[in-house]
Formats: structure tokens, C-alpha cells, sequence
């Protein structure tokens, strides 16, 4: 059942005469409860998303940034070491 099905039960629940019958209460929390486990999922769902792009991110600029010590000719340049601790300068 997703949230959009329990949104509209609920409706029409709360709408039609007689909704506070027996069990009406526990109805309700079991909608309720549904629906939040349902927009929980989609939080998950997003964040996992951008946590995807992220990552994705991370990798494409760092191939940019092996292209760093390429020359305008074309020619790789000496690397650039990743543990330096002076600075490195290209021109």
C-alpha cells in the first residue's frame, strides 16, 4: 500500500457517516502508521540518490583532474604526487 493509497482511504473514512464505528480508532492509527512508513522510504530513497550523485561527482572531477599534467601539445607532464607537501606549479 503506498502513502497516496492510505491518503485516500483515510479520506474516505473520515468523510463517509459512521467513520467512529468499532475499530475506527485502530484503523486510523494503522493509516497513519503506513503512511510514515511509507514517507520514511522515500526520505531513504532520496537520500541515497545523492548520495549516489555524490560519489558520482567525486569520480568524474577527479578524471578531470588526472588530466591536469597534460601539456597543450598533448604531452603528459610530469605527475603531480599526491603526498607532496611543497607547491607545485604548472605553466
Amino acid at each position: 500500500m503506498t502513502a497516496v493509497d492510505s491518503l485516500q482511504r483515510l479520506e474516505l473514512d473520515l468523510t463517509s457517516r459512521g467513520w467512529r464505528g468499532a475499530g475506527s480508532e485502530r484503523a486510523l492509527e494503522f493509516e497513519i502508521s503506513a503512511m510514515r512508513q511509507e514517507l520514511q522510504n522515500v526520505t531513504m530513497l532520496f537520500e541515497s540518490a545523492g548520495n549516489f550523485h555524490q560519489g558520482w561527482a567525486r569520480l568524474a572531477s577527479r578524471v578531470v583532474d588526472d588530466t591536469a599534467s597534460y601539456s597543450a601539445r598533448g604531452k603528459s607532464g610530469r605527475p603531480i604526487p599526491a603526498d607532496s607537501t611543497g607547491l607545485v606549479v604548472h605553466g
